[in-house]
């Protein structure tokens, strides 16, 4: 863009133009490659949220996990279910 800016104020300036060398070709192969480099950034910009929200997805799923592992692990050590199991009697 600053580019095509600085191509027009030239143009404007001096009254010659940079337009007339190009061809239609050359014209069209730069309009493909620009369009190319959009697609593939769009591409990518999107595969990007896509994996953090995938990311998200399995820390939220590795949290819960984590979480559940610990509790159960605290019930089984601190917690009895029978009386029978306790070593002292009441």
């Amino acid at each position: 863009m600053i580019v095509f800016a600085a191509t027009v104020t030239e143009e404007i300036v001096t009254g010659n133009s940079l337009f007339k060398k190009l061809d239609v070709e050359g014209l069209s192969e730069a309009i493909g490659a620009g369009l190319a480099a959009m697609g593939c950034a769009a591409i990518f910009a999107w595969l990007t949220i896509s994996r953090n929200r995938v990311g998200r997805i399995f820390t939220v799923s590795c949290n819960s996990f984590i979480d559940s592992l610990v509790d159960q692990i605290v019930d089984g050590l601190f917690y009895d279910t029978k009386p029978s199991d306790w070593s002292d009697d009441l």
